[in-house]
């Protein structure tokens, strides 16, 4: 167990870290607005987090639904579609 003094210390350089990890995020952000630092290390994080879990079956009850060329051409509608036909088109994907 760390004492009080020791755990102030810790707080601080964690502190100074991510402070340190803002300002280089800033400064890359300026210097090229196209590159998103906080973008990339939660891409990465997300990633290592997925990778570290493992895999995991799909829950059976989901389902993924396309919306393509065909069902625009076969519904005869424009997108956006109304809330009244995806409420429709889900309960007759239901039964």
């Amino acid at each position: 167990m760390l004492s009080p003094h020791k755990k102030i210390i810790v707080a601080c350089l964690i502190s100074l870290l991510v402070f340190g990890l803002v300002i280089i995020s800033a400064a890359l952000a300026r210097l090229n607005p196209a590159y998103n630092f906080a973008e990339t290390i939660d891409l990465k994080v997300t990633g290592w987090l997925f990778n570290l879990r493992g895999k995991q079956a799909a829950d059976p009850e989901i389902v993924i639904v396309a919306i393509d060329e065909y069902a625009f051409e076969n519904l005869q509608k424009r997108w956006p579609w109304s809330p009244a036909l995806h409420a429709r088109l889900v309960d007759s994907l239901a039964h």
